[in-house]
């Protein structure tokens, strides 16, 4: 019954969701363009009379009405669990009716409709006119090859690249048509996982040479323009939607490949990671035959997409990290437990050879060995040893914060409130990840915080054990750490070379606590895309992953390099999440990363300012950041 109750109480909710949908529309078409003429005859007199009444009328009316329309088109699909306690409330969609909550969300999309209007109607317009006349021509063919499954289980996931000016001409003339055209004609992608032939090349051709070039062509570096989800616009996250971005890349010498990719509602997370694994690893194996080189793949990402490549590339290593430090501690125990045997048949065999001696001379030479007490050995193989770098074995549980018990900590938190952070003195008096950025005299919002260099962190895979007992060593990594994994391990990721990071989120908790701040937390995809747990955010957070296996991380798992870009008038992910990310990668020890903040940049505009075709308001800086990124690819 109570099945059935639910189910009843899920299509009433349904259709009265529909109802305010089409009754709202109407209102606010109608209300927006009429209350800004309502309030100025409120200051007519006589007429101010009867316009004052009306105005606050066909606010409050307004007020509720846009906010309602957005709660309808963004946050139905799971909602929180409270929004469905009451009599009544199983048969209502899931509305605010705070005031509060309403001017906030209304102002919210105010400045939406604004960047909308300022970016969204000259790339529509200039988008159709290349897509039209620039690859609509039968020159097209040798620009971009489009819709090629690479092996998202995901249903129509496909990916185009755009060939760079020094591509092979079998990838201009379409030599690959044949076999293009018999895998369109697949029922499934889940069974195109295997790389396509490549076409037939010459010994001496196949013989690379010094310097990432081959002998009869020099091939380009790769860039993976990954989209990225801007609600409720959902073609923004269509490969479709980045043509004058790829266009603009392509101009500048570059291999450009621009994938679909699974996002909230079609799948969490998880499914997202995974799309992306598969598209790094067709690249690796195709590009070469379209004029890109394997050895210099780069991702580039923007807002949710650029937190999809950073968290990818962090989870890898991490779990790889771990188990190297695991399997380097299980050597160590297993080493102490020879030493251990051995001492103990060392000393069985000294006490039959003192016995036997005490029956030759008369006497026991009162009970001392010919090397000294045989507890040296046990005191021997029982001395802790230290690793430099991890943390004590009392100050375990201070790692990680997403235990059962922890769930009550503020968003953000990653410490215990009133405790060290380790005992390299990195910071004192307990203060989390969420507080790098407000710490005492650093108003800035970098971290001051200071990482020792000479034996942190380990590199290359150079885990010691100088640190703790070797009895104790298992116990170095925190629970928390033991809970991340990689999303089908068996998806093989080549190198990355870099990765160019647009206003990126990095600290999920931190953003989440922006949103709600804002009063849209319920309309974005964030949380629950990453989540909506508060231990299911934490792991899929790259910021809280590097923080909390800063001890153990390999950093040449990680790209060699980074390039971070960031506008001051971001109102949607505050600067900080760069310069948070950037104060960790360099403390672990990367030594490449380059952050390049731009004062009057908004997020929309971090990577409309790299489209072609853009009005004057959206490319202020588009010579200043496609001067770093070409200085970033260029770089070696």
């Amino acid at each position: 019954m109570a099945t059935n109750g639910q189910g009843g109480g899920g299509i009433i909710s349904g259709w009265v969701a529909t109802f305010l949908r089409v009754s709202l529309l109407p209102v606010i078409c109608i209300g927006a363009p009429l209350w800004p003429i309502v309030g100025l005859l409120c200051a007519v007199p006589v007429i101010g009379i009867f316009a004052i009444p009306l105005f606050l009328l066909l606010t409050l009316l307004l007020l509720y009405s846009v906010a309602w329309f957005s709660y309808l088109l963004l946050a139905q699909a799971d909602p929180p669990a409270s929004s469905k306690q009451g009599t009544f409330a199983p048969y209502l969609p899931f509305l605010p009716y705070s005031p509060l909550r309403c001017l906030k969300i209304n102002w919210a999309a105010l400045l939406y409709a604004s960047s909308a209007v300022k970016v969204a109607l000259p790339a529509v317009l200039d988008w159709s006119y290349r897509r039209v006349m620039v690859l609509g021509t039968q020159g097209g063919g040798g620009i971009v090859k489009e819709n090629i499954l690479y092996g998202s289980s995901s249903p129509n996931k496909r990916l185009d690249i755009y060939l760079p000016p020094s591509a092979p001409a079998s990838a201009r003339t379409g030599a690959t048509s044949s076999t293009s055209a018999s895998v369109r004609n697949r029922k499934h992608s889940t069974n195109f996982a295997e790389p396509l032939p490549t076409p037939p090349i010459d010994d001496e051709q196949a013989t690379p040479r010094p310097g990432n070039q081959s002998p009869g062509r020099a091939r380009s570096p790769v860039v993976i323009v990954v989209p990225s989800p801007i609600p409720p616009l959902t073609w923004t996250q269509r490969r479709k939607t980045y043509l004058q971005l790829a266009l603009r890349l392509r101009r500048m010498g570059y291999c450009v490949i621009v994938p679909d990719i699974s996002w909230y509602p079609e799948g969490r997370i998880k499914t997202s990671i995974v799309d992306l694994r598969l598209v790094l690893r067709w690249a690796a194996a195709n590009c070469k035959r379209y004029g890109g080189d394997e050895r210099q793949i780069y991702l580039l990402g923007h807002g949710m997409s650029a937190h999809l490549a950073m968290l990818t590339l962090t989870q890898e290593a991490v779990v790889l990290s771990r188990e190297g430090f695991l399997h380097k501690q299980s050597e160590a125990q297993s080493k102490r437990e020879q030493l251990v045997n051995w001492d103990n048949r060392n000393e069985d065999d000294q006490d039959e050879t003192i016995t036997a001696a005490t029956q030759r001379n008369g006497r026991h030479n009162n009970g001392s060995y010919p090397y000294g007490s045989s507890s040296s050995y046990a005191a021997v193989a029982s001395t802790p040893v230290h690793v430099p770098g991890t943390q004590a074995p009392e100050a375990e549980e201070n790692a990680w914060v997403d235990e059962p018990g922890e769930e009550d900590l503020p968003p953000g938190a990653v410490m215990n409130g009133n405790e060290n952070i380790d005992q390299l003195g990195r910071t004192r008096g307990g203060r989390g990840l969420e507080s790098f950025d407000n710490a005492p005299g650093n108003e800035s919002g970098i971290s001051n915080i200071s990482f020792p260099s000479s034996s942190w962190p380990p590199q290359n895979g150079d885990h010691s054990t100088n640190g703790q007992s070797l009895s104790n060593i298992p116990t170095s990594i925190s629970n928390g750490l033991r809970r991340v994994e990689i999303y089908e391990p068996e998806i093989n990721v080549p190198p990355i070379a870099g990765i160019i990071l647009l206003a990126g989120v990095f600290d999920v908790i931190k953003c989440f606590r922006n949103e709600s701040d804002r009063g849209v937390e319920h309309l974005s995809v964030l949380r629950r895309s990453c989540g909506p747990s508060h231990t299911s955010c934490l792991l899929h957070s790259p910021a809280h992953l590097l923080y909390a296996a800063k001890n153990i991380l390999d950093t040449s798992l990680l790209p060699p390099r980074f390039l971070l870009v960031h506008g001051g008038k971001d109102a949607v992910v505050d600067v900080s999440q760069s310069t948070l990310l950037k104060t960790l990668l360099s403390g672990i020890g990367v030594e490449n990363v380059k952050l390049r903040a731009y004062r009057e940049l908004g997020h929309v505009e971090a990577v409309a300012s790299l489209f072609l075709g853009m009005g004057k308001a959206s490319t202020r800086y588009s010579k200043q950041i496609l001067s770093d990124i070409s200085d970033f690819i260029s770089a070696k």
